[in-house]
């Protein structure tokens, strides 16, 4: 039994199996990692082009912490999301096709990272690192009689 173990672990098609199950979950760690980018690409293209955002959002710290909050997600990562697609993919986006945008952005920005490329890469080199948002005050006015007031 011992020298069976001996023989099939020295063996090409033994070597062959290791190799190729370490193939399979690089490529899965990869994939997953690209899911993890579009996800956030995606995030950000829905937030950006919605119009809600357009009209209210935009350094609206009250409007984008309850949307965050209420998506599950903290509110740097919303931030980072909507930072990453202004930045990075809107310019590639056509027909709402955010996916291909990506694609064409990670040839063309991110070429050097090669396979290591991660969300957390991205967001710790390629993004602002300031935490401040820019904020602006909004008010809405009455049509009537002109009263400004804070929603």
């Amino acid at each position: 039994m011992g020298q069976d173990l001996i023989n099939y672990q020295t063996s090409e098609e033994w070597e062959y199996l290791i190799e190729d199950c370490k193939t399979i979950i690089s490529q899965r760690v990869k994939n997953s990692r690209m899911e993890i980018i579009l996800a956030y690409a995606e995030v950000g293209n829905r937030i950006a082009e919605d119009p809600l955002y357009k009209k209210y959002g935009k350094g609206n710290q009250r409007f984008l912490s309850s949307l965050f909050g209420e998506m599950g997600i903290s509110e740097s990562s919303g931030y980072y999301a909507v930072d990453f697609y202004d930045k990075f993919v809107k310019k590639y986006v056509d027909s709402g096709n955010v996916s291909n945008a990506l694609d064409t952005s990670m040839q063309e920005n991110f070429i050097e990272e090669g396979e290591n490329i991660s969300w957390h890469k991205i967001c710790n080199k390629y993004l602002s690192t300031s935490k401040e948002k820019t904020i602006l005050e909004y008010w809405i006015k009455c049509p009537e009689c002109g009263f400004r007031f804070k929603p």
